[in-house]
């Protein structure tokens, strides 16, 4: 049934690891959950951006004054001069002062399209996400820029699937086995 297929997408999420210490845990944006809200939805201040979707980064975190949940609008581009960011990887950016950035997309100096908007964030504890990938919940995969920067729409398959048959090997052969199942 189409509910059991698409629970069962939701379970087959994929996450940009933005920040990992061994120290203070890890952090990072699902990438594969686009929400029906899209930047237009919040604000008028931001037209440059008021189409571009919404996605669910994660479950969210304690703040740092341990009062409750720190759900922010992050976001991912491919911008290091925008102000705000910070190069997480080659051609990758997190963070942004928007109405820099929706400053600059007005001058046509950013394409507006090559920003992902994210609510909220994967979060663990220190040595909480070693223990995951250890028992299996997760596999580790190193990704291009474009596979984190693209929409999910972009591609003609679910990103999980995109990400292990680009990682090929006993990743491809379980892709072929999870895929045959569906």
């Amino acid at each position: 049934s189409s509910s059991s297929s698409s629970s069962r997408e939701q379970g087959r999420r994929v996450i940009f690891l933005v920040e990992h210490d061994k120290q203070h845990g890890s952090y990072g944006l699902v990438l594969n959950q686009p929400t029906p809200c899209s930047i237009g939805d919040f604000t008028e201040r931001l037209p440059h951006f008021a189409d571009k979707i919404i996605h669910f980064g994660g479950e969210g975190h304690r703040s740092f004054d341990g009062k409750g949940p720190n759900r922010e609008l992050h976001t991912l581009h491919p911008y290091p001069h925008v102000s705000g960011a910070e190069q997480v990887r080659d051609g990758v950016c997190v963070g942004a002062d928007l109405h820099h950035a929706s400053s600059l997309a007005g001058k046509r100096t950013v394409d507006p399209g090559a920003f992902k908007f994210f609510y909220s964030a994967s979060c663990w504890t220190a040595g909480k996400l070693e223990k995951e990938v250890e028992q299996g919940q997760w596999v580790a995969a190193s990704c291009s820029k474009e596979i984190i920067l693209k929409e999910p729409k972009y591609w003609e398959k679910p990103l999980w699937q995109v990400v292990l048959e680009v990682m090929g090997g006993k990743h491809g052969l379980i892709c072929r086995e999870l895929c045959d199942g569906l």
